[in-house]
C-alpha cells in the first residue's frame, strides 16, 4: 500500500482531488528522531488523482472528524516532499472539513487545539501561506521544528502567559492577513466571472 519512492506531484502547495485507494490510521506514541511528534495522529494514504492514472502517496498528522475509506473523493492541500504528499488540509466534495493538520506550538501554549488564535493561525497556514512556494517551504520548516518546539514549552507553565500574549497578536494579525487574502481573491474571481460573461455576451 504504502509506496514511498512514488516521484513528485509538483512543487510548492497545491490542493488536488482523487479518490482514496487505501488508508491506514496509526499513532505515533514516542519520538522516534528529535523532530518527531509525540503520541500524533497519522494517516497514510494513497489517492488516485482525478484525470489520470498517477497514484500520489499522502500524508497527514493530526485528528480527523472522518474515517478514510477506499473509494472516498476527497480535496487535499499539501506539499510534495520527498515523494510524499504531506497533507495541511482534507475535505470532502461538500466542502465539508475532514481534517486539519496541527498547530503544534500554538496548541502546546493554549493547551486546546480549538482555541480561537489557534484556528486562526491555522486559517493563515492554509489560507495564506499554503498559495505561494515560500509559504509552502515555511509550513515544511514547521512541520520539522513544531513538534520539538511544543514539547519545549509543554511542560513550562511559567513561560505560557508570555508566550500566548505574543501568539495572540499575532493571531490577530495573521486575521487581518487573511481577510485582505481573501477578499482580493473574491474580487479577482468576481471579474473573471465577470469578463467571461462580457465575451459571451458579444
Amino acid at each position: 500500500m504504502w509506496m514511498p519512492e512514488t516521484e513528485d506531484v509538483g512543487g510548492g502547495m497545491q490542493e488536488i482531488a482523487g479518490t482514496v485507494c487505501s488508508a491506514v490510521e496509526h499513532q505515533v506514541p514516542q519520538p522516534s528522531g528529535f523532530f518527531a511528534a509525540r503520541g500524533q495522529d497519522v494517516w497514510l494514504f494513497r489517492l488516485r488523482e482525478d484525470g489520470s492514472q498517477r497514484t500520489v502517496n499522502c500524508r497527514f498528522e493530526g485528528p480527523m472528524n472522518a474515517m478514510l475509506s477506499p473509494g472516498d473523493h476527497i480535496w487535499v492541500l499539501g506539499s510534495t516532499s520527498g515523494g510524499v504528499l504531506l497533507a495541511t488540509r482534507i475535505r470532502d466534495d461538500s466542502g465539508a472539513l475532514l481534517g486539519q493538520a496541527a498547530c503544534f506550538v500554538a496548541t502546546a501554549v493554549f493547551e486546546d487545539a480549538s482555541a480561537p488564535e489557534v484556528n486562526s493561525l491555522r486559517v493563515f497556514r492554509d489560507v495564506v501561506l499554503a498559495r505561494s512556494n515560500l509559504g509552502g517551504v515555511l509550513i515544511r520548516l514547521y512541520w520539522h521544528l513544531g513538534p520539538w518546539a511544543a514539547r519545549l514549552v509543554a511542560n513550562r507553565r511559567r513561560c505560557k502567559p508570555i508566550l500566548r500574549s505574543g501568539l495572540r497578536i499575532a493571531s490577530r494579525i495573521a486575521d487581518r492577513i487573511s481577510q485582505r487574502y481573501s477578499d482580493c481573491a473574491g474580487t479577482h474571481q468576481q471579474k473573471g466571472e465577470n469578463h467571461g460573461q462580457h465575451r459571451r455576451t458579444e
